[in-house]
């Protein structure tokens, strides 16, 4: 996911973003293996378990509490 303009806001807002995503990371905990966000390229990157529907359940939890926040994703098909 990209948090636009996140690296802009002041310290605070970052954090409380953060903490956010966080909770939402947690909250999945069983299922999410790495977590890591880039402030250059406000990017949040997450790798996860196997489990039908959690690639979509997850950033719409985030995106719930982090309006601004938009999915990045690939999608194949074989």
């Amino acid at each position: 996911m990209i948090i636009p303009g996140l690296r802009d806001r002041s310290g605070s807002q970052q954090r409380n973003t953060l903490r956010i995503v966080n909770a939402v990371l947690q909250h999945y905990g069983a299922w999410v293996v790495f977590a890591d966000f880039n402030f250059r390229t406000n990017l949040l990157w997450v790798s996860i378990k196997p489990r039908p529907g959690l690639t979509l359940e997850i950033p719409a939890a985030i995106k719930t509490l982090v309006p601004e926040a938009l999915l990045l994703a690939a999608y194949w098909r074989r």
